[in-house]
């Protein structure tokens, strides 16, 4: 079963500049962790977004939707993620309002990553999220799992329509793997034909 979704939590501007010297600009996008309630995420994932949020290179405003099983309720989870933070982060000590900022962004689903009903709830946040914007927002979808759950994972993205452009075409969506891609060279040429019938080359990284 899904759950746990706060989208009044997501508040977005309509664009996001950091500070000059970075000299670029960000378009409205949400990060999608699958696997957030696992060790990687604990100790590398948020301690990064954490980081590079420190350094301006992130918004404050990011909306992270973390899509996990172990948590049972959404304050349980900001505080495991924040324990992570705090000892695994670059920049030391925690900067507890850095982090209430971040953590006021982050979003769960509560649910099965083989479930269909996770994926709609995933599609109730971004239809939220994109008319709160009042533009379509980017997603960026994370794959922080065993490599046995990515077909099933490739599989809902695409029938649910989560990675597929919208009629404006302004819409983007991109689809990061973490290594092993599948257990060894037969199941992860599988996954390749799987990826490749699915999503466009230059959605998946």
């Amino acid at each position: 079963m899904s759950g746990a979704i706060r989208p009044e939590g997501l508040m977005l501007g309509r664009d996001w500049c950091p500070t000059p010297d970075t000299a670029r600009c960000v378009d409205p996008a949400a990060f999608v962790l699958f696997g957030a309630t696992g060790d990687l995420a604990h100790r590398k994932l948020l301690p990064a977004i954490y980081s590079l949020t420190a350094d301006d290179l992130l918004p404050c405003g990011l909306p992270t939707i973390c899509v996990g099983r172990r948590a049972n309720n959404l304050t349980e989870l900001t505080d495991w993620l924040r324990e992570g933070v705090a000892q695994q982060a670059r920049k030391r000590p925690l900067d507890e309002p850095l982090w209430k900022q971040i953590a006021s962004r982050i979003q769960y689903v509560r649910g099965d990553l083989h479930d269909e009903a996770t994926y709609r709830a995933l599609s109730e946040v971004f239809g939220w999220a994109d008319r709160e914007c009042g533009n379509p927002v980017g997603r960026l979808f994370y794959l922080a799992t065993p490599p046995e759950a990515f077909p099933d994972i490739f599989r809902h993205l695409s029938a649910h329509g989560l990675v597929t452009p919208n009629a404006a075409g302004d819409r983007w969506s991109r689809v990061v793997v973490e290594k092993p891609f599948g257990r060894d060279v037969e199941s992860a040429r599988e996954l390749n034909r799987l990826v490749t019938g699915l999503f466009a080359e230059q959605q998946v990284y």
